[in-house]
């Protein structure tokens, strides 16, 4: 289960100086509100980590989340192998992609939490997140001072979301 909060800012907070990787997604919907995820993260795509996650509709603070991360290991595809299938991946995901630069911040309070700057077609939009283990620690969190809106229960501004409606060709409408 994954438990967060998410807040819209209008910039970046200052001081933020964490370690970031950049992050490419894709999306397929499953029904019944259920999505499947690759994700790749690192500069490199030679060297790239790969992702799978089975995610649920969700509920409050909280939705239902499997991973699986593609590694070369004994008996496992070869690194190449992996790259070459994730590739392929991403081309039959019909452009349902999410690209976004993720850092690392720890405020002022001691709270780390992961600060997304959407690139592409989502460019200008900055989502802070925290993934804490209880529905009842997230739902603690109140907004911070540099957060403009808390958008954890709104989907528009869920990743698959911002997949398949990105949010530059929703803000013109």
């Amino acid at each position: 289960m994954e438990y967060e909060r998410r807040f819209r800012l209008d910039r970046v907070p200052e001081g933020m100086s964490g370690p970031s990787e950049l992050i490419r997604q894709a999306y397929w919907t499953l029904g019944d509100g259920w999505i499947l995820r690759v994700r790749r993260t690192g500069e490199d795509d030679n060297t790239a980590g790969t992702e799978v996650a089975i995610k649920g509709p969700r509920s409050g603070f909280q939705r239902a989340e499997f991973e699986f991360f593609l590694a070369q290991a004994k008996g496992m595809p070869s690194v190449s192998e992996v790259k070459n299938a994730t590739d392929d991946l991403f081309r039959a995901s019909g452009g349902h992609i999410v690209v976004k630069t993720r850092t690392s911040y720890l405020a002022s309070d001691g709270l780390a939490w992961d600060i997304d700057v959407f690139h592409f077609d989502n460019e200008g939009l900055v989502i802070a997140e925290i993934e804490l283990p209880s529905a009842l620690g997230v739902a603690a969190i109140s907004k911070p001072e540099w957060a403009a809106e808390d958008v954890s229960e709104n989907r528009s501004y869920d990743n698959d979301t911002l997949a398949f409606r990105p949010w530059n060709r929703r803000k013109s409408l």
